[in-house]
């Protein structure tokens, strides 16, 4: 008989998924009862959880988006990061710590919801030794509760380096400015969206 070692690796180097399926089928009459929640879990250590990774498409429309939530926080951000061409992570850090409410802005810019964001921030904060934030501490932010530094440069690296994955690549730094230029062009179309709305808003009210 096979050990439970032997056979986790066996369904490692699996050629197909229906080659994997057959071994893992065949746990049950290999090893007794006593071992199967064992083997199981070396399984999904092995095979699966090295590979799981949050996957967020959309943004779900809600008030908190509208025009008279957004504007004003948009307005901080764009001044203090001087019409988002200073996007550095110390650069967000600092308009974090200067109007919290501004984190609202640069969230929606990656498109994540409050939770998604807060889930960003522990994978993040896990090669930065930071505990991440709870999604009600991302909301309280984004109505003005005052935060830490370690928090605004937690939520900053978000935005600085790719918050799906488990390291950062070598020179990930040289991606800073492309996330500039990234967020100039999304600066852009947000601030045609804003003055669009506000000119529609006007003309309705005349």
């Amino acid at each position: 008989m096979a050990a439970p070692e032997e056979v986790v690796e066996a369904i490692a180097r699996a050629d197909s998924w229906d080659a994997r399926i057959g071994l893992i089928r065949k746990v049950p009459e290999q090893f007794g009862t006593s071992q199967h929640a064992a083997i199981y879990a070396a399984i999904a250590s092995r095979v699966y959880v090295p590979y799981l990774a949050p996957d967020f498409a959309y943004v779900h429309w809600r008030d908190e988006y509208e025009l008279s939530a957004v504007e004003k926080p948009y307005s901080l951000a764009h001044d203090l990061t001087r019409a988002f061409t200073e996007v550095d992570p110390e650069d967000i850090a600092r308009t974090l710590e200067t109007e919290p409410t501004t984190l609202r802005v640069f969230r929606l810019l990656v498109g994540f919801t409050t939770q998604e964001f807060a889930a960003s921030t522990a994978i993040v904060g896990r090669s930065l030794d930071i505990e991440g934030i709870s999604p009600n501490r991302a909301k309280s932010i984004e109505e003005g509760s005052a935060l830490s530094m370690e928090d605004a440069v937690l939520c900053a690296e978000v935005h600085a380096s790719p918050p799906l994955l488990r390291q950062r690549p070598a020179g990930w730094r040289r991606a800073t400015s492309a996330t500039a230029a990234r967020f100039h062009r999304k600066a852009d179309r947000g601030a045609c969206l804003l003055e669009a709305r506000s000119a529609g808003r006007r003309r309705g009210g005349a």
